[in-house]
């Protein structure tokens, strides 16, 4: 990759300041980081970066956004992470908004299902998550912790990581590679003691994602004048780019190249030889301004996609680095739903046996579902993304003749009853 002209790197720096500046409310937000993976030959992806979970599949070389989550907690309303896991045929988002891990089903991609949230009895705030091989990894201010599919914490590792997408984990959870500060640290999972520790040059500290391929037992880093391989007894070899920028590696497991960005676009390198196969700058591609930070490989029928978190633009890519199509960002941060105090409303108070009831409620968790007992009959139904529902009831013939009508949140444990008169 070369750069030539003051002009371009005037644009490049003015992409800097649009991509790293904070933002107030009312700006369009960047997107730099997110997740990726194919699922029955459907490239799919998704990012927190707006504070709500965005899902986004690609079709016939489009994309097209399928689904925008919101959190369910009036304190913590910004989701700050998410991973996709497949899981027993079946597609599942991880997210994390500060407070809680949250696990949804979308298999359908259009229809989230909350399942489960957990918060951490430790009073540890999660602000980073990944997936890997059969484990959840996140990474919160207290400590990085391993979970496995049932939400159950299975190993932690107590430090204090600044930059939470800095951190990867081998698939058989056995290691951890952390890049915060200016060198690689390979730590036995386990025994907690780190294995290696080897630096790389950087001008400033930021997220950089370290990938590690196991099929060759090497960890990939892009620093901010070279992108390193380096092995578990430190031994290193580099290929130096232009940037003064890095920020993710990615690949997939025992391909021979590897893929990195570095702000002004993406490279695709050799890995045995660690000499550039192909590159793009990505600077003006899509919604233009952009600036490559996050990256994620995937493969298809069709071949590798490379998904760019581009800043004004998300990018698909093939594996020749052409540009497939691109989702320009335009979503202003996140503004919380307000949520409803619980409520429980029946068109009728009292009716005969047999007749129907209309139920309807509200202030329950959003995409939640619930489980209704109306005496000893039990039904079940589901939230909106408002936390609010309607059903129709069939009055029981039991005795006595008043009876309580009460729903249970199944995630959120909120509980609330009315009762009824049966004539």
């Amino acid at each position: 990759m070369k750069i030539k002209g003051k002009i371009f790197l005037l644009a490049v720096c003015l992409a800097v300041v649009a991509v790293l500046m904070p933002k107030a409310q009312g700006e369009i937000l960047p997107y730099y980081s997110g997740d990726a993976v194919v699922y029955f030959d459907r490239v799919i992806f998704g990012s927190a970066n707006t504070g709500a979970l965005e899902i986004f599949t690609l079709i016939n070389n489009e994309i097209f956004k399928t689904n925008h989550i919101v959190s369910d907690d009036r304190d913590y309303f910004v989701f700050h992470d998410l991973a996709f896991h497949i899981e027993e045929s079946r597609l599942y988002l991880y997210a994390v908004n500060g407070r809680y891990l949250y696990k949804y089903d979308v298999s359908n991609l259009a229809d989230a299902r909350l399942l489960e949230k957990k918060q951490d009895n430790s009073e540890d705030l999660f602000f980073g998550i990944g997936a890997f091989g059969e484990h959840i990894m996140t990474v919160g201010t207290r400590s990085i912790k391993i979970w496995n599919k049932n939400m159950q914490v299975v190993s932690d590792y107590f430090v204090n990581i600044k930059f939470p997408r800095s951190i990867a984990l081998s698939p058989n959870g056995n290691y951890l590679f952390d890049t915060t500060g200016s060198s690689l640290k390979i730590v036995d999972a386990f025994y907690r003691n780190i294995i290696s520790e080897t630096p790389f040059s950087i001008n400033q500290e930021n997220d950089r994602f370290p990938y590690y391929d196991p099929a060759e037992g090497a960890t990939y880093v892009v620093g901010d004048a070279s992108l390193k391989k380096i092995h578990f007894n430190g031994g290193a070899e580099e290929f130096n780019h232009i940037s003064d920028f890095g920020y993710d590696a990615f690949g997939l497991p025992g391909r021979p190249h590897v893929y990195f960005t570095d702000g002004i676009g993406i490279v695709k390198v050799n890995k045995s030889d660690m000499r550039p196969i192909d590159w793009a700058y990505t600077t003006a591609l899509g919604a233009g301004n952009g600036w490559a930070v996050g990256l994620r490989v995937v493969a298809d029928s069709m071949g590798e996609k490379a998904i760019v978190f581009n800043g004004s633009s998300i990018l698909a890519m093939d594996n020749e680095l052409n540009l497939i199509d691109f989702y320009a960002a335009q979503d202003e941060y996140n503004v919380p739903l307000i949520k409803e105090p619980l409520n429980l409303t029946s068109d009728k108070r009292a009716a005969f046996p047999n007749n129907f009831v209309n139920l309807s409620g509200s202030g329950f968790g959003f995409n939640e579902e619930l489980e209704i007992a109306f005496a000893d009959d039990k039904y079940y139904a589901r939230t909106d993304r408002e936390g609010r529902f309607r059903i129709m009831l069939k009055v029981p013939d039991v005795k006595p003749r008043i009876a309580d009508i009460k729903v249970d949140g199944q995630v959120s444990k909120l509980t609330y009853s009315i009762t009824f008169e049966i004539l």
